[in-house]
């Protein structure tokens, strides 16, 4: 029985050779190495700094009626195009100067609010003409902080002139004397397939 058991596994390790040479096929591989993914950018410059760190001084004589203008060049340095907002923010205001007619008109000398008295308007231009999205007269800077304005979109290289203006209402009376606004000026970039809002 034991002679019989060997000589039958014998025949099947022989059998299972042979398959196992009978069981070749043809076959081809093909391999690309080092493939590589990079990321685009987004990047913008404002005036040609990049990073933006120049500080605007509007004007510092300010007087009722009087237009003042701020023009900002911002460009595409990034890889892919983008669509450019801007904003005003952060606005603190204070007496800074006191005058005797100041006080004559505003003796609490709490009456510093530029941002109320003040009209803001907003455009940009590519080259063919000013889009203007703000107009003169319809809302002060208060009345803008924190709200973004979608620009336009740059192609890569691309600029655009951003135009600020401000404009002291004409009833501003004597108790904004010397007084003064700060704000910053936002500019933000997005990828253009990026649909939501800027936040």
């Amino acid at each position: 029985m034991r002679k019989l058991l060997l000589s039958i596994l014998s025949i099947g390790f022989m059998m299972a050779v042979i398959a196992t040479g009978t069981l070749t096929y043809f076959y081809d591989v093909e391999v690309s190495d080092n493939n590589t993914i990079t990321a685009g950018t987004i990047d913008i410059s404002v005036d040609g700094e990049n990073p933006w760190t120049t500080s605007v001084i509007v004007t510092d004589d300010a007087k009722p009626s009087l237009n003042f203008c701020v023009y900002k060049l911002v460009c595409n340095n990034g890889t892919n195009p983008a669509v450019v907002y801007t904003r005003i923010d952060n606005i603190t205001e204070s007496n800074n100067e006191v005058t005797e007619p100041e006080l004559e008109a505003d003796p609490s000398g709490l009456i510093n609010d530029l941002s109320n008295v003040t009209w803001f308007d907003l455009a940009y231009n590519k080259g063919e003409g000013w889009n203007v999205l703000v107009k003169e007269g319809v809302l002060t800077v208060r009345d803008v902080e924190g709200t973004w304005y979608k620009l336009t979109t740059l192609q890569p290289d691309e600029c655009v002139n951003v135009l600020f203006s401000f404009h002291m209402k004409s009833d501003a009376g004597n108790e904004y004397q010397g007084d003064q606004m700060q704000f910053d000026i936002v500019f933000k970039a997005f990828q253009v397939n990026d649909d939501g809002a800027p936040y």
